[in-house]
């Protein structure tokens, strides 16, 4: 008996399994090696507590003792509690243990922690949910087919590709052009004998009719060394088959620049500014100018020192700043001067730019030259007769303003010998009109620019000439301006100034009559496109039976006519003096 109890006391100690057995009085009698570092008891420390205490609630220990009494066993899941009062889930297999005689003498119980069982489990569904994912949402098509090219399996970029709606079989040969069977036939021969071919490019037509370029890999899969099928990775290289069509011809036309651009200059450096390529505009330019050959694998810098002799050292060393400048990721352009073997002087207009690839700390250069010389030649030609005629048109301006000024003089002169008053308003009127013109031609004689006239500075030179014309009769007139810094081309510049010069004349004439006192404001202002005048006074008004559109006073005739000419528009406010509002679109 005693070797019975130690055989069965190794086999409970060697198993990997949690064992525990108890006696009749409920209490633990064995407990496996497993049991002790699982439950976190020492043998002795099992012998003082009940089978009740490795439970999660008694409650569940009672179902367990009813099930084994009434079905002689319990085989299921259960919640077990550590010493240190840890719960975790193992799988209980209990019964009963009897003597010889049938006698019960206590329970033993198996039971195997499933924490790992069902890790395992997750794992291994969890990586063929991977798997399967992985197969679904390749990018790539993914096909499988059998012995006769019918698919078993396709992922949905297989679909897409193919334009199929589900996974019915398909026959893939049926999908390929005409143009390309014998290809595929050749293919499959391959693969049966080598189990492996790679990247071979053929057409489809998709089942809606799309025509479709494809790359495709495929590895056979066998069962008892015969041929059962394959696996077929395949990418729609169609947009790259496009992209490829248009590199070739956009590289066709950058060749077709490159070659045939004339008087452009087109060279690349490495970065020892070696020549790696050149155009033949390049070419002839070094050859017919400066007297040799050049190369690629020449170094730019060397045959520029040794051809062009009269080029100053210091300016050569200046380029090359310029040149590991944008060596170094910095655009350049810049203009030279360089001398011919024959010492005949050359501007060119030379860009820079740097082929960058990341990682590099010196980059390659695109250099593009244009010839200025002719240009340059031709400017300077064109400068010294624009010169010439701004020259002549400020002395026609010159001469129109003395000739004018002679005008208001003999104007002046005459009314010397009249006598009656009104003729006397007259030639004065006439004298300020010819002086407003005068002051445009003064203004555009001074100034440097002939497109248009400082108007601001013109009508503070107008209005105080009226100002003293005027000043011995009404001597208490307050001139006031607002003038912002508004240039206007000669053709409106005269007729605006004709209409302040007939504003002002009136107001100063006719608002303030006795010798009152007042002041007359202009104020100037330009919008965007748009000029704004007004011309008030504090006067005595204009009278109210006056239609100003339709008076018989050429003042106010010419004001309208002028305005026209602008094809601008007026306003005349007649309350507390009198207010003149006109705009018109500066050209």
């Amino acid at each position: 008996m005693l070797i019975d109890k130690e055989f069965i006391n190794c086999i409970i100690n060697s198993s990997l399994d949690i064992i525990i057995a108890s006696d009749i009085n409920n209490k633990i009698t064995h407990v496996s090696h497993s049991a002790s570092s699982q439950f976190g008891y020492s043998k002795e420390e099992f012998k003082q507590i009940s089978p009740i205490d490795l439970f999660k609630d008694k409650t569940e220990y009672e179902y367990i003792e009813k099930h084994i009494k009434e079905k002689g066993y319990f085989i299921g899941k259960i919640t077990n509690k550590k010493k240190n009062g840890k719960l975790f889930n193992t799988h209980l297999s209990a019964s009963p243990i009897t003597d010889n005689k049938g006698n019960y003498m206590g329970l033993m119980g198996v039971s195997r922690d499933i924490k790992e069982v069902k890790k395992i489990e997750y794992e291994i569904i969890n990586s063929e949910k991977k798997y399967r994912e992985l197969f679904e949402n390749f990018s790539d098509a993914v096909i499988i087919v059998d012995e006769n090219n019918i698919t078993i399996d396709i992922n949905e970029a297989g679909k897409n590709l193919f334009e199929v709606e589900d996974n019915a079989a398909y026959n893939f040969y049926s999908f390929v052009s005409d143009k390309d069977k014998s290809i595929v036939s050749e293919k499959a021969k391959e693969l049966r004998k080598e189990g492996m071919v790679r990247n071979f490019e053929i057409e489809i037509i998709a089942a809606k009719g799309t025509r479709k370029n494809i790359e495709i890999s495929s590895s056979a899969f066998y069962e008892d060394g015969i041929f059962k099928g394959s696996r077929d990775v395949i990418r729609d290289i169609s947009e790259k088959k496009k992209r490829e069509a248009l590199l070739i011809k956009q590289s066709s036309t950058i060749q077709s620049i490159f070659e045939n651009t004339s008087n452009v200059l087109i060279w690349t450096l490495d970065s020892k500014f070696n020549v790696s390529s050149l155009n033949s505009e390049f070419s002839r330019m070094f050859k017919d100018r400066i007297g040799d050959l050049i190369q690629v694998g020449d170094n730019f810098f060397s045959k520029i020192s040794n051809n062009l002799k009269p080029y100053k050292p210091h300016l050569i060393n200046e380029m090359e700043v310029l040149y590991t400048k944008a060596q170094a990721g910095i655009s350049q352009n810049f203009e030279s001067i360089i001398y011919s073997s024959e010492g005949k002087q050359m501007i060119y207009a030379t860009f820079l730019s740097p082929i960058k690839i990341k990682g590099k700390k010196k980059f390659d250069l695109a250099c593009l030259a244009v010839d200025l010389t002719h240009k340059k030649e031709t400017e300077l030609k064109l400068r010294k007769l624009l010169n010439e005629k701004e020259v002549l048109l400020k002395e026609v301006h010159h001469r129109v303003k003395n000739n004018l000024q002679v005008i208001s003089s003999i104007l002046n002169l005459q009314s010397s010998y009249v006598k009656d008053q009104m003729t006397l308003d007259i030639l004065r009127e006439s004298q300020n009109r010819i002086k407003t013109m005068s002051f445009v031609h003064e203004s555009l004689y001074r100034s440097d620019d002939f497109s248009y006239v400082n108007f601001s500075n013109y009508i503070n030179s107008l209005s105080s000439n009226l100002v003293q014309t005027y000043i011995i009769k009404h001597a208490n007139i307050n001139l006031e301006l607002d003038l912002g810094d508004v240039n206007l081309s000669l053709d409106q510049a005269i007729p605006c100034g004709l209409i302040i010069n007939e504003l002002v004349s009136n107001s100063i004439k006719y608002a303030f009559p006795l010798n009152r006192k007042g002041k007359i404001r202009i104020e100037l202002t330009k919008k965007m496109n748009k000029m704004y005048l007004k011309v008030e006074d504090n006067g005595i008004g204009l009278p109210d039976n006056l239609d100003v559109e339709n008076t018989d006073t050429l003042g106010l005739q010419l004001v309208y006519i002028l305005i026209s000419q602008l094809d601008g528009d007026i306003k005349v406010i007649n309350k507390k003096g009198t207010r003149f509002l006109f705009n018109f679109t500066v050209q």
